[in-house]
């Protein structure tokens, strides 16, 4: 039979707000009841529930993961596959664990709802292709977001980002410094935010090295190694080619 926190209470002599006291680590607790419960804890292998300890701390120690785009390439991604992993180790670390959302199964696409209803304690939104309004709704809302590649305005949000725009402004100084004149690009999805960034550094670079932009040579894949291939394929078929 399941044990109940108020089977451990039972035990030790205490109620079951005491039990739930020491399982929370509150203070206000005396050591010699404190170890009696965690004892008992010990022997009979007692874990509370989830939703009892969530009702007992305010808190789930849950972080949401949402991909803010129409794709799921940005999970797959090997930049951002790398940002995942280390973000969960760290908040793993800190005793939280990570659940993704999906963004194929629902058409409403009501993330706002779904943190609410798991009762998230923050969500960490990745940019995408493109941003859904849904994501926006999210940010103005009273759950703590954290952006990674995507500028965040809400009164509970903040956001780390790549300077897109310097980075391709200093790979096309790169290549003058070194004598290459015929650059051509190859970006991400037109949609995408960062794909925007990235453009406006190239032709603010070439603008300003006098470099000629040809427009056949600006092509878009889709944040890929295999997109960004068949890009550069079809750069390398033109004639003449950077």
């Amino acid at each position: 039979m399941k044990l109940t926190i108020r089977d451990i209470a039972k035990m030790a002599g205490v109620s079951p707000a005491t039990v739930s006291k020491v399982i929370n680590n509150y203070e206000g607790i005396g050591i010699e009841t404190k170890n009696k419960v965690l004892s008992i804890i010990q022997e009979t292998g007692y874990r509370p529930t989830f939703s009892a300890k969530t009702l007992a701390t305010k808190k789930s120690y849950l972080i949401g993961l949402v991909y803010a785009g129409k794709e799921e390439v940005g999970l797959n991604h090997p930049f951002f596959n790398e940002v995942i992993n280390a973000f969960k180790k760290v908040i793993g670390a800190m005793g939280y664990d990570l659940l993704v959302f999906s963004n194929e199964r629902f058409e409403s696409e009501d993330y706002l709802a779904r943190c609410r209803y798991f009762g998230v304690d923050g969500c960490l939104i990745i940019t995408g292709d493109e941003i859904k309004p849904s994501i926006y709704d999210l940010v103005q809302s009273n759950v703590p977001c954290v952006g990674v590649d995507i500028e965040l305005n809400g009164t509970k949000s903040s956001y780390i980002a790549t300077d897109n725009t310097k980075i391709s402004f200093q790979v096309v100084e790169h290549f003058y410094i070194n004598s290459i004149r015929s650059i051509a690009y190859v970006g991400g999805t037109k949609e995408a935010y960062v794909e925007k960034l990235r453009k406006d550094g190239f032709i603010k670079a070439m603008k300003q090295f006098n470099l000629q932009i040809k427009n056949e040579w600006i092509v878009r894949g889709d944040f890929t190694e295999k997109g960004a291939y068949e890009a550069t394929k079809k750069i390398l078929s033109l004639e003449p080619y950077p």
